[in-house]
């Protein structure tokens, strides 16, 4: 689904950043 940007990662269709 969309690719996985450097500091977002996309997982069960949510943003999450990782620090």
């Amino acid at each position: 689904m969309g690719n996985p940007k450097p500091s977002v990662s996309w997982v069960k269709g949510e943003t999450v950043v990782k620090e």
